[in-house]
This record gives C-alpha cells, structure tokens and sequence, in this order.
C-alpha cells in the first residue's frame, strides 16, 4: 500500500490512516470529521471512517478472491497493531463511497449516497424504525432486492 493513494482513491476532507504493513488490496480508509449520514447528537458517534470502493465486477472479483484468502490471527492487541490493524470503538463508523457513483459540481463524490458498512456499538444503542428502515433501503440499493 502507497502512502500516496492515487488520486481517485482520496477523500478530499479525509485524513489517511496508512500503516506501512499494510496489503496493496486493502482500502484507503479515511477519518472525517463529519458526515451528512450521521448525526453525532442521536447516536453518540466517535469517528467516521470512508473509504473508496471500486464497484466494477472485475474489481469486486478480485476483492472478494483476496477478502476470502485473509487469515486473522489470534492475538494480543499490541500483536495486532504490528500488523497493521486497527481497533474500532463503540460508537465508529465506517462509509463506503461507490468510485462510479454520483459527484457534485466539483467532481467530488456525493456522502450523502455513501453505503455504511459498519457501525460499532457496545449494545446499548437501539435503531429507530426510522433508522432501521433506512438501513434497509440502503442495502436494498447495494445487495438489489
């Protein structure tokens, strides 16, 4: 993995996280400060985290060939941390943004279709309907009906 993302794989408001071990396959992940998705005040939110998907079938074959070739060690945290992994807190969130999907006027990707791929709880958080059926609709548009 670059420390240099090529420029299709930046996210212009997002901080890199790069760790030197990690995979050339792994995501660029992101923090952002905020994220039009999210409301910090109703769920207790700690970071926000994106990252760029590449949706094309071609690619998603290949992720999905690498993904089901990972194996996780068992393991002390600090073991982890040598190996480039990182650990998520109650309240984070991960969004993935479509690279085909839609842009605003400068080019930049629109957050507000972004997919949330995670969201991390310690079990006391509980989903509205509201947002249980927003989750819904949005794998509906990622996995189809």
């Amino acid at each position: 993995m670059s420390k240099d993302p090529p420029s299709q794989f930046v996210v212009p408001e997002g901080k890199l996280l790069y760790d030197e071990h990690w995979d050339g396959h792994y995501q660029y992940f992101y923090e952002v400060p905020s994220h039009p998705l999210v409301c910090r005040d109703v769920i207790g939110q700690e970071c926000t985290f994106v990252y760029i998907q590449d949706t094309s079938p071609e690619v998603m074959d290949q992720q999905w060939l690498f993904e089901d070739s990972i194996q996780i060690p068992h393991s002390q945290n600090e073991k982890m941390k040598e190996l480039g992994l990182f650990e998520l807190s109650d309240g984070d969130i991960i969004f993935a943004h479509n690279l085909h999907g839609p842009r605003d006027a400068d080019g930049n990707l629109l957050a507000t279709n972004d997919c949330p791929m995670a969201w991390c709880t310690d079990g006391t958080h509980t989903l509205s309907n509201s947002v249980q059926e927003d989750l819904a609709k949005a794998q509906s548009l990622v996995l189809g009906n």
